[in-house]
């Protein structure tokens, strides 16, 4: 499913453990975890935490660049001058090289005498650039802290560009959440389609990406019954989750949240609300996310999961 860049790895949990008790009936108090459960919560979040802060993580990107609007196959100037449309952070030459844009694959003819590298190795010349989606891609150039790659959306491809010495990557405080509510954390049920869908995403930035729903998954949540409709990809059991509540723009981020689950053999799926994450796009405006259908807005408040990045709507 991550092929279809929506998604990060899923966290994988025990379905039997903690279902029986305290679904039926919405108890007036939080149900309070046991330490095991604590101890896996804890260990995600700090992954979560080591992902978006690291050299490739969110934090770090300094921008994401379209390439259109150029004569097919015109050069686009990429460095940290004020005419180039790619453009670098200071620090860079102001001329690194330009992008060549022909047939939906992307070329970067490199200036002469830099030290740049290509996945790895030293690079010069004029360079084939794998696309995200591509197989085998992204290929990576990287110079002087500095990483690009192509990114395909649908049709389009952009320039995404990584900054190992990012104000918002230096200065990041950290992630906040709800408390910990196991009255959050349900088991629902798929019901699936006589045949897998193909939904139309819309994104907060780019164009509509395209992903395959296997069913609706029906659960109650403080006696309400509610659904969701998850992604995935073909025949795999890893469920994932656009959802958006009545706590987004509020406590949560306003563009929604994710969630990720597994689906067991026999149907079953463990909604843990507690393991919701905001995308991307919480964290910097150079994401394209995915943002919720009208079917997986949520007429209910979820106080579990992560609360919106400081600054951000």
């Amino acid at each position: 499913m991550r092929k279809l860049t929506l998604l990060v790895p899923p966290v994988l949990f025990s379905l039997a453990a903690g279902c029986a008790a305290g679904q039926a009936a919405w108890p007036e108090h939080p149900v309070a975890p046991d330490a095991a459960y604590l101890s896996a919560l804890q260990a995600r979040r700090a992954q979560r935490l080591a992902e978006l802060t690291s050299e490739e993580g969110w934090l770090a990107l300094h921008g994401l660049f379209w390439l259109e609007g150029t004569a097919a196959g015109a050069p686009i100037p990429v460095g940290a001058a004020e005419d180039c449309p790619v453009r670098l952070p200071a620090r860079a030459p102001a001329r690194v090289g330009e992008l060549l844009v022909q047939d939906g694959a992307a070329r970067l003819r490199l200036a002469p005498g830099l030290a740049a590298t290509l996945n790895g190795a030293a690079a010069g010349g004029e360079l084939a650039l794998r696309a995200d989606a591509d197989e085998g891609g992204p290929d990576r150039l990287r110079l002087d802290g500095l990483c690009l790659i192509v990114i395909r959306r649908g049709t389009r491809l952009a320039a995404r560009v990584w900054d190992a010495q990012a104000e918002a990557r230096r200065l990041f405080a950290g992630i906040e959440h709800f408390p910990v509510d196991l009255r959050y954390r349900v088991e629902g049920r798929l019901e699936p389609y006589p045949s897998p869908r193909r939904l139309r995403m819309p994104t907060a930035r780019g164009p509509e990406q395209e992903a395959e729903a296997p069913g609706v998954v029906r659960f109650e949540l403080g006696g309400q019954a509610l659904s969701l409709v998850p992604l995935t990809a073909p025949g795999s059991r890893e469920l994932f989750f656009v959802f958006g509540d009545e706590t987004n723009g509020r406590e949560s981020y306003g563009g929604g949240r994710f969630l990720d689950a597994t689906l067991a053999p026999d149907g079953r799926v463990l909604l843990d609300f507690n393991r919701a994450e905001s995308p991307p796009c919480a964290f910097t405006p150079y994401a394209t996310c995915p943002i919720p259908r009208p079917e997986n807005r949520l007429p209910v408040r979820i106080e579990a999961g992560e609360l919106r990045a400081h600054g951000r709507p």
